[in-house]
């Protein structure tokens, strides 16, 4: 203990730890850490895209790197949850002890059933940043009803083990979004 630790009340570091070391939290920091190189490459096509010169901007529009940049920032920026919704099911489905791949499939089915459709178009309003909250709880309650729809079926047939992992993997990864 230092000086400065003993100055801070010890309810107070009691919930720093327990912040700090929770499941959740760390599925949602490390996730996003994960995507890291996503929004980087993003906000890099958005700051060149933007860049405030018109013959710059002209030259990018007469040769069709423009349309590219746009494209860029629409399958990163624009649909950061997307991703987001897919690695931190993945991050909380490993820490729980689950598929990590099938609990984040899982996630982006359920993210997707959510999303709007109008005149059988997706409504591409909650991929980018105004859905990563409704990301992260999509996650974690996917993960959850994974995580219970697999000790269902562990509890009450038990006979299903004798298939193999990657089959019975496969089998556990798709059922729950039924469930």
């Amino acid at each position: 203990e230092n000086a400065e630790t003993r100055k801070i009340p010890a309810w107070v570091l009691k919930a720093g730890y327990l912040v700090s070391h929770s499941n959740i939290l760390q599925a949602i920091s490390s996730g996003m850490m994960s995507l890291f190189p996503v929004l980087m490459i993003g906000s890099i096509l958005t700051l060149l895209r933007n860049f405030p010169n018109q013959m710059y901007l002209d030259a990018l529009e007469g040769t069709g790197i423009g349309a590219l940049m746009d494209l860029g920032v629409n399958m990163t920026t624009n649909c950061i949850s997307l991703y987001a919704v897919f690695v931190t099911a993945y991050r909380y489905g490993k820490s729980r002890g689950y598929s990590p791949a099938g609990s984040g499939v899982n996630a982006l089915i359920c993210f997707f059933l959510l999303l709007n459709v109008h005149d059988g178009r997706i409504d591409t309003e909650y991929l980018g940043a105004s859905g990563m909250f409704c990301a992260f709880i999509v996650s974690f309650l996917s993960v959850r009803c994974y995580g219970r729809f697999y000790q269902t079926v562990q509890k009450y047939a038990p006979e299903i083990e004798a298939l193999p992992d990657n089959i019975l993997g496969s089998f556990l990864s798709i059922l729950p979004v039924f469930y």
